[in-house]
Order: structure tokens, then C-alpha cells, then sequence
């Protein structure tokens, strides 16, 4: 419908290549529109519709966005979105602060440490996975 948004969330591209997207307005409409194309990541939807999913309960379905790397078992998974209280933390203390939660499956990691490197400082967020079926952590 007009001005309304259209959010395409997590398409796969099944082959590489260079691929062509074609707008076109409905029964030979014309019009202004407004195209973004995110690549190898999800969008927070509620930045689309509007609708709250700021908790654990109504938190969105990531699994679309996490891909293959390195051409193991290993994947990674992206978003794009904002945050309307965003806390920020330099993990330069070492470990968590009490406002963080987290959360993992099948046994995944998650702690602050330097030992695999840093983009700056110190200590960086790891998060992995060290399920011995070689299942997903998320």
C-alpha cells in the first residue's frame, strides 16, 4: 500500500554473482520510494512496523541472519538496528559489570579475556561455541 513499509527480512542469495532488483509501482502506479539493501545481516524489524521487542519474550528471531565462515562448522550472525538505552562498556575492567545478562545454548561461551586478541585494549567480548556435537551456540 502506499507509504507504507515493505521489509524483506534475511532473502538468501543461493549463488555469487551480481543480482538486479527491480521496483515497480502496483497496477501501473508511480511514485517516490526509498530503497535499502542490507547485505549478510537481518534489520530490526521493529524500526519497520513499529511493534516492541525489547524482551527476552517478544525479542526477534535472529536465525536468518547467521551464516557460514571460514567453511567449517563456524557461523556468525548480524543485525542492524538501534537501541534506546544503549550501555557501553570498554570490558577494560576485565568482566561483566551487574548490568549485563546473558544468555547462550548448547553450551556456548560467553566472557570477556584477551586471549584471542583485541581491536584495542586489553580485553574484548568472545562469545563461542564449545558444544563437543558441534551444534550452533547462539
Amino acid at each position: 500500500a502506499a507509504g507504507q513499509t515493505v521489509l524483506l527480512q534475511t532473502v538468501p542469495a543461493a549463488t555469487a554473482g551480481t543480482y538486479t532488483i527491480n521496483v515497480s509501482g502496483a497496477a501501473g502506479t508511480t511514485g517516490a520510494y526509498t530503497l535499502n539493501l542490507i547485505l549478510n545481516a537481518a534489520t530490526e524489524v521493529e524500526t519497520a512496523d513499529g511493534t516492541s521487542n525489547d524482551t527476552p519474550a517478544t525479542a526477534q528471531d535472529l536465525d536468518g541472519s547467521f551464516i557460514t565462515i571460514g567453511g567449517g562448522p563456524a557461523t556468525r550472525g548480524a543485525v542492524t538496528g538501534t537501541a534506546s538505552s544503549l550501555a557501553a562498556d570498554g570490558f577494560e575492567s576485565g568482566a561483566l559489570d551487574g548490568s549485563w545478562t546473558t544468555n547462550s545454548t548448547n553450551n556456548g561461551r560467553i566472557q570477556v579475556t584477551g586471549e584471542h586478541g583485541t581491536a584495542g585494549g586489553d580485553f574484548a567480548l568472545l562469545m563461542d561455541a564449545t558444544s563437543s556435537s558441534g551444534g550452533d551456540s547462539r
